[in-house]
């Protein structure tokens, strides 16, 4: 179980830096976008910490995602 929910995590990480990468978008105009600190959305992307779900809610906001939209591109 564990190793599912670190291949979900990972995963998410990478398609959140996609997603801003995707769009020429610096961590610090994501997180001006988004509401979230730029230090939280860093370590989201390396996979230091694991986002709240008011993060990820912000950051598919951002990207002009629904939350369900983030988490099956992530998939």
């Amino acid at each position: 179980m564990d190793t599912l929910i670190d291949e979900t995590a990972t995963r998410l990480a990478q398609r959140i830096r996609l997603e801003r990468e995707a769009r020429n978008w610096s961590l610090a105009e994501l997180a001006e976008r988004s509401g979230a600190a730029k230090a939280t959305i860093s370590k989201i992307e390396r996979g230091d910490t694991s986002p709240t779900a008011v993060i990820l809610v912000r950051l598919a906001a951002a990207f002009d995602l629904t939350l369900a939209g983030l988490l099956a591109r992530a998939e």
